[in-house]
């Protein structure tokens, strides 16, 4: 009888401890990867979701990239969205995914990431520029008078190719804070007078020039009608931190 008694007991604790939870598998677990697994400040991230769900299925996702939307967006609901952390060099950051399932149950995942520094930069023969045309007006593409007298406003019609092996991305800032590519072209004069452009016409805005690939734009730029236009001047900036000054590679096309 008080054998029967005893298994009878250890029945019962068996079955509070199923119920409990403490033998069986979550039935919803957030997890994920990302792909480069050492990401640069030049590195797109791929975020693969590789969360569990059992007894229902996942409706939800948000992820969580630990930057403020000062500089960029900082959540996405998609199930593997893309990020890149332009200005991250030598920083840390704590990525968390949340996800929820049809029965209103949540789970989170959290992973730091490094972003390194970007040690495989383009070469002066991968970035190439060339100046198609170039003429003085009297008027800039929006129609602008000149800034003050004796000022001439240059038209160049520039086209960069991307013989490079990865993807040459759109600048989120150049040095005057501008978002685009045009924040980052310059015109030299007589040899060493720089001026910032003035305008930009796009025949293509594109987010990233791939290999093989190029972009054509007229820029223009507002100079001293005495001046002599000596080269034009492409300035790919890469590890930009708030913190520290841009480290940049120039990239120059004569007139």
């Amino acid at each position: 009888m008080k054998q029967k008694k005893s298994i009878l007991i250890f029945i019962l604790l068996i079955l509070l401890l199923f119920h409990s939870g403490c033998f069986k598998k979550e039935m919803l677990v957030a997890n994920f990867s990302y792909v480069p697994e050492n990401p640069t400040t030049n590195d797109i991230i791929h975020f693969i979701d590789k969360s569990i769900c059992k007894n229902g299925s996942i409706v939800s996702w948000r992820w969580d990239f630990d930057l403020s939307d000062e500089y960029t967006s900082a959540t996405s609901t998609l199930q593997n969205p893309s990020f890149r952390y332009a200005y991250g060099y030598g920083k840390t950051f704590i990525v968390t995914l949340t996800i929820e399932d049809s029965n209103g149950r949540t789970a989170t995942c959290s992973k730091k990431i490094y972003i390194v520094h970007q040690s495989h930069l383009p070469g002066k023969n991968d970035i190439l520029l060339e100046v198609l045309s170039h003429e003085r007006k009297e008027k800039n593409i929006d129609g602008s008078a000149p800034p003050q007298e004796n000022f001439v406003c240059v038209w160049v019609k520039i086209k960069m190719a991307n013989n490079w092996d990865r993807d040459l991305l759109r600048p989120q800032s150049g040095w005057a804070g501008t978002t685009g590519w045009k924040g980052n072209f310059y015109l030299y004069t007589d040899g060493f007078h720089k001026w910032g452009h003035s305008g930009i016409l796009p025949e293509g805005e594109p987010e990233k020039i791939s290999p093989g690939e190029n972009a054509t734009w007229i820029v223009t730029f507002w100079i001293p009608s005495s001046a002599k236009e000596y080269m034009i001047e492409y300035t790919y900036l890469y590890d930009v931190s708030m913190e520290t000054p841009p480290k940049e590679l120039d990239f120059v096309a004569p007139l």
